[in-house]
């Protein structure tokens, strides 16, 4: 079982930031858990400057949600792709230090970056590795 589940992060809401929680829960009456079918959060245990807290989701209705706090406010966006938007994904396993990235391009031009040393923390990387890597076997068959 995964631990990249909505659920277990907002019930372990208290341990992150408040903008992470309003996104957390922004999102949990924004899409029915009945329809996301791949939660990855993105810089909501990273304290790095310039890093934005977003969520990314795949939802059973083969949409690519991005959810984001706008600064200093109480507001969140939410953008919404459908996967037939994708023109390309690259993935690049780094041999290293075991990481990974995988970038998604949409034909729109925007793409979502995903990578496992940056957009967790230490103690998490090993999780988010395998999670990428899940989400591009699910994108690309």
């Amino acid at each position: 079982m995964s631990d990249f589940k909505l659920e277990n992060f907002v019930y372990s809401a208290h341990q992150l930031s408040e903008k992470s929680q309003r996104l957390l829960f922004a999102i949990k009456k924004a899409l029915s858990e009945e329809l996301l079918m791949f939660f990855y959060p993105k810089n909501l245990f990273t304290k790095v400057e310039g890093n934005e807290e977003e969520v990314i989701i795949l939802s059973k209705n083969n949409k690519i949600w991005r959810a984001s706090c706008i600064d200093n406010s109480y507001t969140c966006k939410f953008e919404v792709w459908d996967v037939n938007e994708i023109v390309k994904l690259e993935l690049y396993p780094n041999s290293e230090n075991e990481s990974v990235e995988l970038k998604i391009i949409f034909r729109d031009n925007n793409q979502l970056v995903l990578n496992s040393e940056m957009d967790g923390n230490y103690h998490w990387a090993y999780k988010y590795r395998k999670h990428i890597r899940d989400l591009f076997e699910i994108l690309s068959t």
